[in-house]
């Protein structure tokens, strides 16, 4: 089995351990059903070619150690509105490849780690909204990758730096950015702010 897609379902209860097994496992999406219960490290025990995965929009919890490191390396992580704990996700800044990495509506209420950037700053899109991070954005942001960003409703503060270069969707509303904006901002290429 390489390709496990149950989402848009009405399945209950909770998911089977029993899924960790599946060792040639490239794509699992468990998205909009009405799975509850916790997902654990013994889910993913055995998933070493996992590449995609999406458990967005269930009533699911997302629990592992803060020192757990992952047996795959994803390219798309899709964790929306999955219950993460308070701290940051320490298991993400093992995930090198990610290009697409939603974590927004997850309960996150911890300060943005120093790693995080670095380790995304290959990402072309990424969603961290809704949740209550705190800290500042990167001075090397116009080095990044990132195309579609949405930031919103959090508790980021501080400058706001030159804007990644490929930025083409930017939401950074309901937050506490202060100063001025970098000079190319306005007159940005491409850059079209999401609609209220």
């Amino acid at each position: 089995l390489t390709t496990l897609d149950l989402s848009n379902n009405q399945l209950s209860g909770i998911v089977p351990t029993g899924i960790g097994a599946f060792t040639n496992l490239i794509l699992l999406d468990l998205s909009r059903t009405n799975f509850i219960g916790v997902i654990s490290e013994e889910h993913f025990a055995g998933l070493i070619n996992l590449k995609k995965l999406d458990l967005s929009s269930n009533s699911l919890e997302l629990v592992v150690d803060t020192v757990w490191i992952p047996p795959f390396s994803l390219k798309v992580a899709l964790l929306a509105s999955c219950q993460m704990g308070h701290l940051f996700p320490a298991w993400l800044q093992w995930q090198l490849e990610i290009s697409k990495l939603d974590i927004s509506s997850t309960t996150l209420m911890d300060k943005i780690p120093d790693w995080f950037w670095d380790t995304f700053s290959h990402t072309i899109y990424m969603d961290i909204s809704d949740n209550q991070l705190s800290g500042s954005l990167p001075a090397h942001l116009i080095d990044m990758a990132f195309v579609e960003l949405n930031m919103s409703s959090n508790l980021l503060t501080g400058p706001i730096p030159p804007l990644p270069r490929n930025i083409t969707v930017l939401d950074m509303s309901t937050n506490s950015f202060s100063g001025t904006l970098p000079s190319k901002f306005v007159s940005h290429p491409v850059l079209r702010t999401k609609p209220n």
